[in-house]
């Protein structure tokens, strides 16, 4: 297998005027983004990759302390860090409504709506949005009642949105999770002032969604009028959307024989397998670093730490 070393990721960071940062780090091989949200000296980390070492160093650079471990959804595309951070810094580890039931880990399951504190001027509040998963997740950033970022996972992605066929394994049909998904965009996401900036986990290149674009972030409002999501005002036309858009990969989420760029992890470091056609899922324990073949569990959280 030909490997090689990846760079660290870190793309961008996107600053508003008040003092807010918004740090994105991109893993190019899975498509997948990590974020630092930071104000006053406190910060959250959302969807982080399971080589946490390059936040762990530019949180103490910037003198950041990790309040929280935000994710928005269990992962079955790549193995998360939030177990190692939590550990590191002591950190919370956050997750949407019916998580904890599936975790072998401490998290807290926030409620919809719930809100969090970031720093005196900037808050978190949870918005479930489920359809991707059932415990997909969105975090949106508001200053007072205003809403500026959203953090949006799998639930909405630049030019898609998640796809709703990748949990039946956990007994949901995909015309369930489209309905799900249906509502979540339209009550929940489309709602929002057109202003408000996503930042999607993943972009160009994943299978968690079709068409995706490269762009690193977007508005609500730009995506309400280029989405191909955003197109259909019924939940009928847009379960057919969604269902057209689930047969575009010949594999189910995480599982099966595709042919991809894979990430593959060693003792911390990150490789690049630049054509293989078994996805190699990886995981570790305290002693030992294990690739399988074959079918894992639902979510790589189980086992991640």
């Amino acid at each position: 297998m030909d490997l090689e070393v990846l760079p660290s990721g870190l793309k961008t960071v996107v600053s508003e005027k008040g003092g807010l940062e918004v740090r994105i780090y991109y893993l190019e091989c899975l498509a997948q983004a990590t974020y630092i949200i930071s104000h006053e000296g406190a910060a959250f980390i959302v969807d982080p990759r399971r080589d946490v070492d390059v936040y762990i160093k530019d949180l103490a650079e910037h003198k950041l302390k990790l309040k929280g471990i935000l994710e928005t959804h269990f992962h079955a595309d790549f193995v998360s860090g939030h177990c190692e951070l939590a550990r590191r810094t002591g950190a919370t580890i956050y997750f949407g409504p019916g998580a904890a039931s599936r975790t072998q880990f401490t998290i807290h399951e926030m409620k919809d709506g719930e809100v969090i504190e970031l720093s005196s001027r900037y808050a978190i509040r949870a918005i479930h949005t489920p359809g991707h998963t059932p415990e997909s997740v969105v975090y949106l950033i508001q200053e007072g009642d205003k809403p500026l970022k959203a953090f949006t996972g799998d639930t909405l992605m630049i030019g898609s949105c998640g796809r709703p066929d990748l949990v039946g394994s956990i007994g949901h049909t995909a015309d369930q999770m489209a309905r799900l998904m249906y509502n979540s965009l339209w009550k929940k996401l489309a709602v929002l002032p057109d202003s408000v900036q996503i930042f999607p986990a993943h972009g160009a290149g994943s299978p968690c969604g079709k068409n995706l674009g490269s762009a690193l972030y977007c508005t609500i409002g730009t995506q309400k009028l280029t989405n191909p999501a955003f197109h259909y005002q019924n939940v009928r036309d847009y379960s057919m959307y969604a269902s057209l858009m689930s047969s575009i990969h010949t594999c189910w989420h995480g599982f099966g024989l595709m042919h991809i760029k894979a990430c593959v992890y060693v003792n911390g470091s990150q490789f690049r397998s630049t054509q293989i056609n078994t996805l190699i899922w990886v995981w570790w324990s305290e002693s030992r670093c294990n690739t399988v073949p074959i079918e894992p569990p639902y979510s790589t959280h189980q086992g991640a730490d």
